[in-house]
């Protein structure tokens, strides 16, 4: 599979750029046929890649609630979404990242996307990599952390 990314607010400051290529190399190896109905296949696949990372598995958002809103995983005070589902979804990982880095617990952050020809492919109104990195800077002063975010896909 192909990788991308685009960094905002400074983040190639603050995640170490070995940390990016190794995450990247891996994704990268991902081998999964992109065809309507694979995304359960490629999010297994790229679950395993940070697990091979060392990425934690999910993470509460607030464990002092009752909650079960999660995160991806987090490895080294940098938060990470995947999200392999609809594109409104990706606004709420944002807000769950924004939210851990306003409050110290990360100071960093990887949003892992599929780049638009793997969306369309996979199915209908599928968060994109290059829609969304479009879209980000018009929330540059409500979404302040650092991010990188990583495209996925053919």
């Amino acid at each position: 599979m192909l990788t991308d990314h685009i960094a905002y607010h400074g983040a190639l400051n603050c995640v170490p750029a070995n940390e990016v290529s190794n995450l990247e190399g891996r994704l990268g190896k991902i081998q999964v046929s992109i065809k309507h109905g694979a995304t359960k296949l490629l999010r297994d696949g790229i679950l395993n890649a940070l697990s091979a990372e060392a990425w934690s598995g999910e993470v509460l958002v607030d464990p002092k609630s009752d909650s079960r809103i999660t995160i991806t995983a987090v490895k080294n005070d940098i938060g990470l979404c995947l999200q392999t589902g609809n594109v409104s979804r990706v606004y709420a990982d944002l807000i769950k990242l924004q939210t851990l880095y306003l409050r110290g617990d990360i100071n960093a952050a990887i949003l892992i996307l599929f780049r638009n020809e793997t969306s369309r492919v996979l199915g209908s109104n599928i968060a994109s990599y290059e829609r969304f990195s479009k879209e980000i800077p018009i929330f540059s002063r409500v979404i302040s952390l650092p991010l990188i975010m990583i495209g996925v896909g053919d």
